[in-house]
């Protein structure tokens, strides 16, 4: 197995390093990656054991440790880190039965876990994948393997996100951008 995360330069996009996977840390495979830019860290989740997630010093590349989730949501899929909170995408609905997935808000000091949202704005049911915020406008950015779903928060800091869904339809399920406007505050923290 060779799980490890690539560090490129932003400017040039030259490989410059790699932070190797502790073995001993528990983590059988990697489904999302996330950086902690406050405090210079990165995060991996797990979709086979997803019960935790793994820290890495982002200078040093070292096993910094794992954050036991209580309650673990399964089918984890993508993970974005930001002010203290990680959100966890996870393919935990069933797409053939009408079932939406979920997003899931973890403090990343207690690995308490609680659900941000239902992702039922999408026309057809799915399984969501990654996701992330746009720096540039602060939208959040999910992705879909039958959609995208944006999202403009309700607020200056990126934590608070609620949204509505606008007229966009694609009903052929082919991946499709579909915009939010803001409607009421959810905390992440």
């Amino acid at each position: 197995m060779n799980i490890q995360v690539a560090i490129y330069d932003a400017a040039t996009l030259g490989y410059k390093r790699s932070i190797e996977w502790n073995k001993e840390s528990g983590q059988v495979e990697c489904c999302g990656i996330a950086v902690d830019r406050d405090k210079g860290q990165v995060w991996m989740a797990d979709w086979v054991q997803g019960e935790q997630l793994y820290c890495y010093d982002l200078q040093t590349g070292g096993y910094v440790r794992s954050l036991t989730l209580s309650p673990a949501p399964s089918l984890q899929q993508g993970i974005f880190c930001q002010d203290g909170c990680m959100l966890v995408s996870c393919d935990d609905g069933d797409a053939d039965a009408g079932s939406f997935d979920n997003i899931y808000s973890v403090d990343l000091e207690t690995g308490e876990v609680s659900l941000f949202r239902t992702m039922d704005d999408f026309i057809l049911t799915g399984e969501i994948e990654g996701l992330t915020v746009n720096p540039l406008n602060g939208d959040l950015v999910v992705l879909s393997n039958r959609g995208i779903w944006s999202c403009f928060p309700t607020a200056v800091h990126v934590s608070y996100w609620a949204c509505r869904r606008a007229s966009t339809r694609d009903t052929t399920g082919r991946s499709t951008i579909c915009t939010f406007t803001p409607r009421i505050s959810n905390t992440c923290v």
